[in-house]
């Protein structure tokens, strides 16, 4: 019994370091693709704020989810679909590609909102606790600096 345990703990292990490695490698090309979009619109993505970006974020969810379930019976078209694309809109990858770079603007307001975010270290996203694992990262910034809101 002792074996299959160990075995089955080495294929998690291996199976985690494959994952994290996509990860990086995904999260290396998202990079790639900001750079040369900055190149061509500049930091727009700025000029919304937090809202502004939540809502980006919203109106790619929502494009998402229509080019998903395409027709009236909302049924899902499956992952051939999604690897496709759609000509007038672009892919459904792009769209998810998108997305995640979104947020990730997100996260650089939050940061540049609140440093501290940063050298709280890595935490899980465990959301017991009063506050339901929130720290007041997404609360109101604190204007002692008196720099606009």
């Amino acid at each position: 019994m002792a074996e299959i345990t160990g075995t089955t703990t080495s294929k998690k292990m291996i199976d985690h370091q494959e994952h994290m490695d996509k990860f990086r490698e995904i999260l290396e090309h998202n990079y790639e693709l900001i750079k040369k979009k900055n190149m061509k619109y500049g930091n727009r993505w700025r000029d919304f704020g937090v809202v502004g970006m939540l809502l980006e974020i919203l109106k790619k969810a929502g494009r998402l989810k229509n080019m998903t379930f395409m027709d009236e019976t909302k049924s899902f078209h499956g992952i051939g679909h999604i690897l496709g694309s759609v000509e007038e809109e672009g892919s459904i990858y792009d769209t998810v590609q998108d997305l995640a770079n979104y947020c990730m603007f997100l996260q650089i307001l939050f940061v540049e909102s609140d440093p501290s975010i940063l050298r709280g270290g890595i935490q899980s996203n465990d959301r017991s606790g009063p506050q339901g694992g929130m720290s007041g990262q997404c609360g109101p910034r604190d204007n002692s600096h008196g720099d606009s809101v």
